[in-house]
């Protein structure tokens, strides 16, 4: 399957390269009469075809999605509840049955019925979480514990409550509020690099210390100089130093301005005063989309931004492209404005699109809902496919799931740990078999979708238990290192164990990519990006815990990584067909 594969693609590839020259973007309505005011805009693979689907609300409903590529419409749920000022939507499997589902700000879930049923055809069943009103929504696992936990907040004065909600093991939410300032914007990221998300707002974050309902939250200005309130948060590593940045545009309201920047993340996140860049020192508060990506794929992170139509014309969406470390080159896309825009790479062909639409129809062209296409050049091979991409051969396709499977088992395994860190309580055994089981339900449904991942997956099975024995004594190794008892060792180990999953996972996904568009270039650029970053965020652990006083002498950095490198390299050696 594996080298049968690469020739195929890859000689698909050069009969797809474009021409080299300027990087652009090509626009493309979808639907020129989506649901009335589409408020909340998401992408996701919500039948499981390997393609990203988007989907749409408005305000007051219905909620639908456009299957990817012949964006038919389908109805997900007229009935979104009391929509209120949200505009929060957010994608990722909430019942842990492995098929991505809905989550919607204002507090409502819709259950996808994969992979038991069939999501074009059967009804998504709603849920609720709490009956608050929210603007933004973000979801992650903030306890280790499997399950997908939901932050949300509101905007304007009723914006200084953040709710977190744990979901319990029963499907039951628990909720802990976090004091704020008056404002709008949030997001979820891994700022310590501990291995548990933290909550991050204008000028400060939340550390999350594995203990969502009952921990201290404890909060960490990072700025006092970017004071406006109403913003969109987005957090990625800008600068390539293995840290998370933090980006904020002003999102409200027209007839002001203030200025688009980025906060480049110290060594020590908890310290105060991140450097602030600037990347547009005036724009009108109306710049309420950003989403982060390496749109040309030259390994550094470009930001994507939209202005509201309300504000000034033109209503700007456009891509600061970075060209050097640092240096922005802008490129405007359109100036018919977007409400909100989330980037994913829609034809498989590794660039991401965008994808948006105004929030109401009194726009100079109305509120359609559009996709504007990635025709960048460079950076690796395979161009731009039109309307929506194949998605690649049913190799291709076996090979993407069994690697993005096998890479969230290995996070899986150790986020098991992780939470015994938090909750000594925790049943690591039964957390690791749990993981197990969900792993072995998504290969085995795999036949399923495609007939031709039969072998494949069967395969599969056997080598990711064997990646699974690799990575539990690699994780022994680390975890008899330091003495347990006191919390700075704790932390030490949380960051370690956390790096290390998440190094496993970026490594698998890294050769899932080069499944669907193979660049050896590219990938080793990924798999070399993904093992420094875990060196530095291990070394960064190391250097804080001993300054708090930890002895460590378990494995060290370089060691981890090397097992790390070494199963993923039989792992994927297992798959590859016997020469014969």
């Amino acid at each position: 399957m594996w080298v049968r594969f690469h020739a195929a693609v890859f000689a698909g590839a050069i009969l797809v390269c474009v021409s080299a020259g300027a990087a652009s973007f090509e626009g493309q309505v979808v639907d020129g009469d989506p649901p009335a005011n589409p408020w909340m805009k998401a992408m996701g693979d919500l039948d499981g075809d390997g393609l990203l689907d988007l989907v749409l609300a408005g305000r007051a409903g219905p909620l639908v999605w456009y299957e990817n590529p012949s964006w038919t419409r389908r109805t997900l749920s007229s009935n979104i509840g009391s929509a209120g000022s949200s505009t929060g939507i957010a994608i990722g499997d909430v019942d842990g049955n492995g098929s991505p589902d809905v989550v919607l700000a204002n507090g409502v879930w819709f259950a996808n019925p994969r992979p038991a049923g069939d999501a074009k055809t059967d009804p998504w069943t709603r849920r609720e979480i709490d009956a608050t009103d929210g603007h933004d929504v973000s979801l992650a696992d903030l306890d280790g514990d499997d399950h997908l936990d939901v932050v949300k907040r509101f905007q304007g004065s009723t914006g200084d409550v953040i709710r977190v909600f744990r979901q319990g093991s029963n499907g039951q939410w628990a909720e802990r509020t976090l004091a704020a300032e008056a404002g709008e914007g949030l997001a979820l990221a891994d700022v310590d690099q501990d291995g548990d998300d933290d909550v991050v707002i204008r000028g400060r974050w939340y550390e999350n210390d594995g203990n969502p309902i009952s921990g201290s939250w404890t909060q960490h200005p990072y700025t006092t100089a970017y004071t406006h309130p109403h913003v969109v948060v987005k957090v990625a590593d800008l600068n390539g130093d293995q840290r998370p940045d933090i980006v904020l545009s002003p999102a409200e309201h027209a007839g002001s301005s203030y200025r688009l920047s980025w906060f480049e993340a110290p060594a020590n996140p908890e310290a105060p005063g991140w450097t602030e860049h600037i990347l547009d020192g005036s724009v009108e508060t109306v710049v309420h989309a950003l989403a982060l990506a390496d749109f040309d794929r030259d390994g550094r992170i470009d930001v994507a931004a939209a202005e509201m139509h309300q504000g000034a014309n033109p209503d700007r969406v456009r891509v600061l492209f970075q060209k050097s470390a640092g240096s922005f080159t802008n490129e405007d896309l359109s100036d018919a404005g977007a409400h909100s825009i989330v980037a994913g790479d829609l034809d498989s062909d590794g660039r991401p699109e965008i994808f948006g639409a105004n929030w109401n129809e009194d726009a100079p062209d109305g509120a359609p809902a559009r996709v504007w296409w990635n025709r960048t050049t460079g950076g690796g091979g395979g161009g731009g496919g039109g309307g929506g991409g194949s998605g690649g051969s049913p190799d291709a396709l076996c090979a993407k799931r069994i690697l993005r499977d096998a890479g969230r088992r290995c996070q899986s395994d150790a986020r098991c740990h992780v939470r015994a860190l938090a909750k000594p309580e925790t049943d690591v055994a039964s957390c690791l078999s749990g993981a197990g089981a969900k792993l072995a339900e998504a290969l085995s449904a795999l036949p399923d979708k495609l007939a031709e991942c039969a072998d494949e997956a069967a395969a599969a099975a056997l080598s990711i238990s064997a990646a699974h024995a690799a990575s539990e004594a690699a994780i022994a190794d680390l975890l008899a290192g330091a003495d347990l008892a006191e919390k700075p060792a704790q932390k030490l180990q949380k960051s370690l164990l956390g790096g290390l999953g998440g190094f496993c996972q970026k490594a698998l996904t890294a050769h899932a990519k080069d499944a669907g568009a193979p660049d050896a270039a590219r990938l080793t650029d990924q798999l070399s990006s993904a093992r420094e970053r875990f060196l530095r965020k291990a070394a960064s652990a190391l250097e804080r815990a001993a300054a708090k006083g930890v002895v460590y002498d378990g494995p060290l950095p370089p060691a981890l990584a090397d097992a790390i490198d070494a199963l993923v390299a039989d792992f994927i050696d297992s798959l590859a067909p016997a020469e014969t």
